[in-house]
């Protein structure tokens, strides 16, 4: 569950597989105040919560059962523009780095282009915004060996509303 909040995207992927998530942003605000996620399957949930109010240049922490587990860090100029590190909280250790994708046209831009992540568990994998627009639409996650996961924005946009996903 933890890996799915640092993908934001992300967005992750430790419980990659999990199917039904459903995201809720948080005062109508996922990159201001953060998000909750619950697993549609077992009832889980775990948040997450911006940086200083600042998702966009800051980062986020994710939290499951109450505690701190996973730290995002956003590179310069910010996540959404060059993309992000994320760390265990307990340990340091990067879990993964993330990097928005090129396009000639928008240059470097996770919300039109998607963003290619290399994790320490799952290894490199792609996510590709649909229609070109994450913000608006939602994402494809593609891991090798895995399924590929959906996430679908609710209506109002997945920033202002939440998403939910599916394998």
């Amino acid at each position: 569950m933890r890996l799915i909040s640092i993908l934001f995207l992300l967005l992750g992927l430790g419980g990659y597989a999990h199917a039904g998530l459903d995201v809720e942003c948080i005062n109508g605000d996922c990159l201001t105040y953060g998000w909750d996620t619950m697993d549609m399957k077992n009832g889980d949930s775990s948040g997450v919560e911006c940086t200083n109010l600042d998702c966009l240049t800051e980062g986020w922490v994710s939290t499951y059962k109450g505690q701190e587990t996973v730290e995002v860090i956003c590179k310069a100029p910010g996540c959404f523009q060059e993309g992000w590190r994320a760390f265990d909280v307990r340990t340091g250790r990067q879990l993964a780095n993330v990097n928005c994708m090129r396009s000639f046209a928008d240059g470097s831009d996770c919300l039109r282009n998607g963003w290619e992540t290399i994790d320490v568990n799952i290894g490199r994998f792609t996510t590709v915004c649909e229609f070109g627009n994450c913000a608006e639409f939602g994402w494809e996650t593609r891991a090798p060996g895995y399924q590929p996961q959906l996430a679908r924005c609710k209506e109002g946009g997945c920033f202002q509303s939440g998403w939910t996903t599916r394998p």
